[in-house]
C-alpha cells in the first residue's frame, strides 16, 4: 500500500467534515466559498484514487483527467472567491464557470491536453499532450490575479470586512498558491513531479481557516494573532492595559483607575467605529449608547 494514501485520506476526511458541517451556511451566505470547497474536495478525491490505483492504465488516465478537471474548477473557484469579496452580486460566476467547463471538456474529450499517464516513484503523473501548456496558462491566469486582488483588497479596500477577509484568504492561500505556481513552473521545465498530498494538506488548512473565520468575531480573533495587523494592535493594546492594572494591584501601587478607564473606553470606541466602517450611528448602537453620547465621548477623549 502506498504510504501517501494516509495523509491524502486525512485531507479528504477534513474536507468532508467541513462540507457536512457548513454546507447549508456556505451555500446560503458564501456561494463562492462553497464552490471552492466542492472543487477542492473533487481534486483531493481524484488524487486519492490515483494513489490507490497507481498503475499506468486506462483507469488511471480517466482519473488523471478528472484530477485536472477538478484543478481547473479549483483555480476558477479561487478567482471567484476573491472577486466575490468586493462584488457580492457575482457577475463573474457564469463566465468563469463556463470557461472552466469548456476547458474541462477539452481535457476529457481528447489527448491534446492530457495524453496519458506514467509511473513515477510514488504515484503516477500525467503524460502531457501537445497543448498541455493551455491548462497551465489557465490555472495561472486564475491563481495569480486572485492573489493580486487579495493583496489590493487587503491594503486598499475602504470596507473593513473586505480588508479582513482578503487578509485572511491571502495568508491562508499563499502557501497553496506559491506551491501551485512552483509545481507548474517545474513541469514547464520538464521535471516529473506532481502535487500529491502536499497540495491536499495545504488546501485543507486553507479551507479550515476560511470556514472558521466566516463569522466576524472569529475573523477578528484570527487576525488579532497576526503581527502587524490592526487587529493585533487592538488585542495587544487591551492586553497591555489589563496586565498593567493587575501588576499595579498586586504590587500595591496606586491604580490610576480613571486614566485606565478612559484609555479602555477610547480603545472600545475606536474598535466600534472601525468595525462599522466609520458609521457612528451603527457604532453607537453596538456600544449601547446614543449617537449624541458617542459624539460627546469622541470629543472628550479626543478620538
Amino acid at each position: 500500500m502506498n504510504i501517501l494514501v494516509l495523509p491524502s485520506l486525512v485531507a479528504l476526511i477534513i474536507k468532508g467534515i467541513l462540507f457536512a458541517v457548513a454546507r447549508g451556511r456556505l451555500f446560503q451566505r458564501n456561494t463562492a466559498l462553497a464552490v471552492f470547497l466542492v472543487a477542492l474536495f473533487a481534486l483531493n478525491l481524484a488524487e486519492f484514487m490515483l494513489l490507490i490505483n497507481s498503475t499506468s492504465s486506462s483507469a488511471s488516465l480517466w482519473i488523471m483527467k478528472g484530477y485536472y478537471t477538478a484543478a481547473v474548477f479549483t483555480a476558477a473557484a479561487f478567482l471567484l472567491l476573491t472577486l466575490s469579496l468586493s462584488s457580492p452580486d457575482k457577475p463573474a460566476f457564469p463566465v468563469l464557470l463556463f470557461t472552466a467547463g469548456l476547458m474541462s471538456a477539452f481535457i476529457i474529450a481528447g489527448d491534446s491536453l492530457i495524453a496519458g499517464t506514467r509511473l513515477i516513484s510514488y504515484s503516477v503523473t500525467r503524460v502531457p499532450g501537445d497543448y498541455y501548456w493551455v491548462i497551465q496558462v489557465f490555472i495561472l491566469l486564475n491563481v495569480i490575479p486572485g492573489l493580486i486582488i487579495l493583496g489590493i483588497n487587503a491594503f486598499k479596500s475602504p470596507d473593513q470586512i473586505v480588508r479582513q477577509k482578503s487578509t485572511v484568504i491571502l495568508i491562508a492561500a499563499a502557501p497553496m498558491g506559491i506551491f501551485t505556481i512552483g509545481i507548474v513552473a517545474a513541469m514547464a521545465y520538464g521535471y516529473s513531479v506532481n502535487a500529491t498530498v502536499v497540495q491536499s494538506l495545504l488546501s485543507s488548512l486553507l479551507l479550515v481557516i476560511l470556514v472558521l473565520t466566516e463569522a466576524k468575531y472569529h475573523l477578528f480573533r484570527f487576525l488579532s494573532y497576526i503581527p502587524l495587523t490592526p487587529e493585533y494592535k487592538v488585542r495587544t493594546r487591551a492586553q497591555t492595559m489589563v496586565n498593567q492594572a493587575i501588576s499595579e494591584l498586586y504590587t500595591n501601587r496606586k491604580l490610576a483607575l480613571k486614566d485606565l478607564r478612559s484609555e479602555f473606553e477610547t480603545a472600545l470606541i475606536e474598535l466600534a467605529i472601525q468595525s462599522t466602517n466609520g458609521n457612528k450611528t451603527h457604532a453607537a448602537r453596538v456600544l449601547g449608547i446614543g449617537k449624541a453620547t458617542l459624539h460627546r465621548k469622541i470629543e472628550r477623549l479626543d478620538i
